[in-house]
């Protein structure tokens, strides 16, 4: 069994989600037993999952795991139901606004999921503060309740397995106001565990893996949240480094950087506590072995696409002229140089357009973005779109992929914008830009800040209908390097590394 280690999942996902459900398809595709590992407590996990066509069995929950909750067919619950269940009389109760009084009395507050399932329900004492809160499951059953004092403070989690059983009790100390640390008690209906901390709760959830499923890797997509459990199991697993991200700064001008991205600075401090690393690109791997012995760093592309779902498209199948940009809206994607690079192409070609999509996780940023547009007058020609979960169209009606950021550990939308046929225009930052983009033949690399080689590019590829059809055809073949039967076969390496791990009894 695989596991990818991360932190929860959401909607509107990240790079690293999006990487781990597109390993996860990879796994599915080729009968390789894999599953996702989420670490915060989320009643709405399973809609999530089931959004980005994750399976129910394809993933576990610590608190659904620990709580012995599975697969669980839809339930309902409307506020009806817990009125029942709170005893009050419905012919004594009156709504507003989701609040329920009884005799004048603030009772209960109530509410509800899109699904019309309850959400949550909110306690209410003599005086009107609230005691205690029970959260829903989506799925339709209690999942927790937390406890408050008199002054509404969170002294106690309660969480539950599906007949009401307290399976994971989380208390919280406060000193100062403020939470000095907590205990948890597992209780597995046979014996309970003492723990300390979220750390110590990670690090059970991941040992009770072990045993449930031995011989297994465990993939660690965040470093950062995770890494103190995986170093620190009862049980012996295989773990490996995913590196999403640079793993130092300065890596252009040194790269041997010891200043280590916070993200991964404690398992690189303490390589000697994991069984290797995984870069995605040629040129990162090659930077690691500089200062990390060379059996600990693997080289495995995270990016992997499949053939037969791709149409190849002409170009007389795409808007004339449109170019794309496809990232976060944050500071180090460095989006603006991509305005000014198209303000200088659509200079020279009226009718360019330019579609940027992305989650805006930064709001300053995405306002001066917007300022910037508004200041060269490009408020027509430049649209900015949201998350999408599936943008396979905008990459097949595009021309041109245009990327500016400051570092990537890889970037996988320049391998999908050239497996749609798309050419890319690139900075030569580290890592992603060498790694797919063969240039003259399908995008190019100009150096750091050259918005007028980058533009003179863009014109030429965009004016030149021959030359534009040519490195679509070649962006097409390129990316087969990265198909998903070359990349699943680079898997291998950590199955081989961890059968070996297991048989020298779980010593590195």
């Amino acid at each position: 069994m695989f596991f990818f280690v991360g932190k929860t999942m959401k909607i509107k996902v990240s790079g690293i989600e999006n990487a781990q459900i597109k390993r996860l398809v990879l796994f599915r595709k080729f009968g390789k037993p894999a599953k996702i590992l989420t670490m915060l407590y989320d009643p709405e996990t399973s809609v999530r999952m089931a959004a980005h066509g994750v399976h129910a069995d394809e993933y576990f929950n610590l608190y659904d795991y620990l709580c012995d909750i599975r697969e669980v067919e839809q339930q309902q619950i409307q506020p009806t139901d817990i009125l029942k269940m709170a005893k009050l009389p419905l012919s004594s109760v009156t709504e507003k606004n989701k609040r329920y009084y009884l005799k004048g009395k603030l009772t209960l507050f109530i509410d509800t999921f899109s699904n019309g399932n309850v959400k949550r329900v909110l306690h209410y004492g003599p005086d009107e503060k609230y005691t205690s809160e029970d959260k829903y499951d989506v799925r339709g059953f209690l999942s927790s309740t937390i406890i408050f004092d008199v002054n509404q403070r969170r002294l106690v989690d309660i969480y539950f397995d599906l007949a009401g059983n307290k399976r994971i009790t989380q208390r919280w100390q406060l000193k100062d106001e403020k939470v000095s640390k907590t205990s948890v008690i597992i209780d597995d209906g046979q014996r309970k565990t003492i723990l300390t901390g979220k750390n110590e709760l990670q690090a059970y959830f991941l040992s009770q893996l072990a045993e449930a499923f031995p011989q297994s890797a465990f993939i660690t997509d965040r470093a950062l949240d995770v890494s103190w459990a995986m170093e620190n199991t009862k049980t012996p697993i295989y773990k490996a480094l995913f590196l999403h991200n640079i793993h130092a700064t300065n890596l252009l001008k040194n790269p041997t950087s010891k200043d280590y991205n916070f993200n991964y600075r404690q398992p690189l401090l303490n390589l000697n506590q994991w069984d290797c690393m995984i870069a995605q690109t040629d040129q990162q791997a090659a930077d690691c072995r500089l200062q990390f012995p060379d059996d600990k760093v693997v080289k495995i592309s995270g990016a992997s696409w499949d053939p037969e779902t791709v149409t190849k498209n002409k170009l007389k199948d795409r808007q004339p002229y449109k170019m794309i940009s496809i990232s976060r809206i944050s500071p180090e994607k460095r989006i603006e140089e991509q305005i000014h690079i198209f303000n200088k192409i659509h200079a020279e070609i009226p009718d360019a357009t330019f579609d940027i999509w992305g989650l805006v996780s930064d709001d300053d940023y995405f306002d001066k973005l917007k300022q910037q547009i508004k200041e060269l007058k490009l408020e027509k020609e430049i649209q900015f779109h949201d998350f999408a979960l599936d943008i396979s169209k905008v990459y097949d009606e595009a021309q041109l992929m245009i990327v500016t950021s400051e570092y990537e550990g890889v970037m996988l939308v320049i391998n999908e914008a050239l497996s749609h046929g798309v050419p890319v225009i690139a900075y030569d930052f580290k890592y992603a830009p060498r790694e797919f983009i063969i240039p003259g033949e399908n995008g190019n690399i100009v150096a750091m800040g050259d918005r007028g080689i980058a533009a003179s590019t863009g014109i030429d590829l965009l004016q030149d209908k021959k030359k534009w059809q040519e490195y679509s055809n070649h962006a097409y073949e390129s990316a087969l390097r990265f198909s998903q039967k070359e990349v699943f076969a680079q898997w291998q390496q950590i199955s081989d590394r961890a059968a070996e791990f297991y048989e020298k009894g779980g010593q590195q």
